[in-house]
């Protein structure tokens, strides 16, 4: 497809990179994703509260890591908008994991 784009030389050297690190890219988010489950599930926590963990709160916190590494105010503006949009399901008086202690709540983002 590269050739038939009649790509520069430079882009197909890119995309040779590219087609080299997948493998280990892939390999490396297997085994985040590996740890990150295993350590919630070692907390051995309700299922609505896991879930809650794994769906909502971890990707929210990460996105609002991302939002302060970005140098850009639309693209931190973007991510933080993002982050609440996930943690405000969970701030509802109703949502499990509301009936956690504020000590353990806080230990869960940590």
């Amino acid at each position: 497809i590269a050739e038939e784009a009649d790509l520069s030389e430079r882009l197909c050297a890119h995309l040779a990179k590219a087609k080299r690190l997948t493998h280990s890219l892939v390999a490396t988010l297997a085994f985040f994703f590996m740890m990150v489950n295993t350590r919630v599930q070692a907390l051995d926590l309700a299922p609505a509260i896991e879930q809650a963990m794994l769906n909502d709160l971890i990707p929210a916190l990460y996105l609002e890591r991302a939002a302060a590494r970005s140098t850009r105010a639309e693209q931190r503006h973007r991510l933080r908008a993002l982050s609440a949009e996930r943690l405000a399901p969970l701030q509802q008086p109703s949502h499990p994991i509301q009936s956690l202690d504020q000590e353990t709540r806080r230990y869960l983002e940590q």
